[in-house]
Parts: structure tokens; sequence; C-alpha cells
């Protein structure tokens, strides 16, 4: 299930805070964080807890539980701030009441803004588009992808999504591999005819020369590695990655 709030938090220099920075602090343990996302201007830490946390100038705060939502009730979230200024200790602000906020994955159709597509993967999986933050961007950088996925069938399998930032020559200079919809809705999940928005964020690595690169992606079997096959326009099977879009990385 997904609740979300909003915030503004502090963008600081370089995309990492300089202190252990910690992000959530929630009074109801009935619930637990999903660290994602769906929003660009994303920043990146690691704390001194061992996972990286991301921040969004404006968030959304994905939390998951085990029973249904009532209509009357929420998880209670306390923002926390900069444990060093805070002596080592939360700092948070007011509590708030979460809302509920629907499964933000599905959709009717793809939207106008992104760009159509009908590439059909093996097992029955179809990209019917794709939205990218930026078509330029530079260095050290958030770089994200919404996937519009559609079902044929069922499917048995749960894929693993990937996305990788290539030069001309194929070198991968950055990647990301990830469940759709952030592990709340796996492939073997997917309904025949649902629309699925599926956001997936690399980073650019800093001092990465300027230049044309390109995102590539595809989809594979996690526990084997193996990747799906790609149908062409002639019903070939393709190499398990497709181009999905030309980058321009700036000074």
């Amino acid at each position: 299930h997904l609740f979300y709030d909003r915030m503004r938090l502090t963008e600081w220099p370089y995309g990492f805070p300089q202190t252990d920075y910690a992000f959530l602090n929630l009074q109801d343990m009935r619930y637990w964080v999903n660290s994602r996302l769906f929003y660009a201007q994303i920043q990146t830490a690691i704390g001194h807890f061992g996972y990286e946390a991301i921040y969004f100038d404006q968030d959304v705060v994905l939390l998951a539980r085990d029973i249904a939502p009532q209509a009357a009730t929420g998880a209670v979230l306390q923002r926390a701030l900069d444990l060093q200024e805070a002596g080592g200790k939360f700092a948070p602000t007011a509590a708030e009441t979460l809302r509920w906020m629907g499964q933000q994955w599905l959709r009717e159709t793809v939207p106008q803004t992104a760009t159509p597509l009908a590439i059909q993967f093996d097992d029955g999986i179809i990209l019917r588009g794709y939205e990218i933050s930026a078509n330029s961007s530079a260095a050290a950088r958030p770089l994200c992808a919404t996937l519009y996925w559609e079902a044929q069938t069922n499917l048995e399998n749960t894929y693993t999504v990937f996305l990788h930032f290539v030069d001309q020559s194929g070198y991968v200079h950055a990647q990301h591999d990830g469940s759709p919809a952030q592990t709340f809705y796996p492939t073997n999940e997917w309904q025949p005819g649902e629309i699925i928005a599926d956001m997936h964020c690399l980073q650019i690595p800093p001092q990465l020369a300027a230049g044309r690169y390109a995102l590539n992606l595809g989809m594979y079997e996690p526990n084997s590695g193996e990747r799906l096959s790609i149908l062409t326009a002639t019903d070939q099977p393709a190499p398990g990655a497709m181009r999905l879009a030309e980058i321009e990385v700036k000074e």
C-alpha cells in the first residue's frame, strides 16, 4: 500500500550532505519506509546506517504495511533533520498523518507526454512508451526514465529492469537494476491489459566528459541473469537490450 507526503529538503552542494543525515522517523511501527521516488532533482547520500537514501526537493515518500488502509488512520511520519546539528538525536518537525494515494503505478492509458512505442519483449511484455526526465544533463546529475509496460498474458516470472548509460563504444558508465514500480508491483502480479508506470533513475557520474551518450534498456530473470529477447520489426529476436534514448551530457 502506498502513502505519501511532500516535503522540501535542503539542496546540498554536490548532491551530498556533509554530515550523516536521517530522513524519516516512523512512529507507527506497523509501517515501513520504501525509500523511493517519483520526481526529479534527486540527491543521494550514504548515512552511517549503511544504506543509500534518496532525497528530492519535492519528495514523495512511499510506505508499505501488511493490513488494508483505513480512511480515518494512516502512518504517522516525522521528518528528521541533520543528526549532528541535533546533537546526535533526531530533530523531527511536527508529526503528520499521511494520506492514501492509491496505486500510482497503474494507468488507464499511456500519457500524451510520453513517447509512444510498441516494443515486443519475450514472454508477452510490451513497452508502450517512455518519458525521460531530460534529454540533456550535466555530470553528477540524476537521470530518470518512466517506462510504460503492458502484459499480454499473466506472467510466472519476476523480471528485473535494467538501464545502462553508455558511450558510443558501448562502455557502461552508469546503470540501474530494479524491480518494476520499486518492488510494489512485480511482473508476476501484472494483469493483462494494464498499463504499468515504472520509474527508474541512475546517477550520471561526476567528471564525465561532455558528449553524446545513450540510455539502453532491457529486462532479465534475476536468478539466471538471462535477458528477455526483444522482437524486431521483422519478428526476429534481438539481443536483450534496446536503445531507449540519446542523452547529451553538457559541460
